[in-house]
């Protein structure tokens, strides 16, 4: 038996007694060149149209949902929403390189969680349902600038870890309404998860 949201580092240090609750949430291509020609008895003349490109600038913050874009409160709930969604399908896939480009490279939880997405691609092993059910994420005052301090809870499924052939590996606890500290932090004009703790 294991629970899929299981890591407390980096000391957030986020009392939640104390804390007032804030919300819930429940590249172009060139253009071909054009040519006009001119004649005369004696001469042709050829003259090309100089091409224009246009070049398009993506960044890791272009794969967010829309509502996961803004340095808001609520846009810190729709990403956490959205990690939690990939963190569902690294381990269903399962997929690694899913959890890494949404985090913080200390992220000890992350770092974790992917080591697990890559295990299960290397094993031939994955979850048969998504483990974790997002419920909903409170946002918690006391975060230094450019972080959000949020209070999750999910519900833990009860899903099974099966092998290629579905023979059942581990089974997760089954828990409604856990509940876990997390810090987000904005980063190269994004959000990205600094670390979860989990009280």
């Amino acid at each position: 038996m294991s629970r899929r949201l299981r890591c407390v580092a980096r000391g957030l240090g986020i009392s939640l007694a104390a804390a007032g609750m804030l919300t819930a949430c429940s590249g172009g291509d060139d253009p071909p060149s054009s040519a006009t020609t001119s004649s005369t008895t004696s001469s042709t003349t050829t003259t090309a149209v100089p091409s224009t490109s246009t070049t398009t600038t993506t960044s890791p913050a272009d794969a967010y949902p829309a509502a996961a874009r803004p340095q808001t409160v609520a846009g810190a709930q729709a990403f956490l929403r959205f990690f939690v969604g990939e963190l569902n399908r690294a381990w269903t896939k399962p997929a690694a390189g899913l959890i890494s480009p949404l985090s913080d490279p200390g992220c000890a939880f992350c770092q974790k969680s992917e080591s697990d997405a890559n295990r299960y691609v290397k094993s031939n092993q994955h979850y048969d349902e998504a483990p974790v059910r997002f419920v909903f994420a409170s946002a918690v005052t006391g975060a230094p600038p450019g972080q959000m301090y949020l209070r999750l809870t999910v519900d833990q499924v009860g899903a099974a870890l099966v092998s290629s052939t579905g023979a059942v590996v581990q089974r997760d606890e089954k828990a409604k309404g856990d509940k876990s500290n997390v810090a987000l932090q904005w980063s190269d004009g994004r959000w990205v998860v600094y670390e979860v703790e989990v009280p």
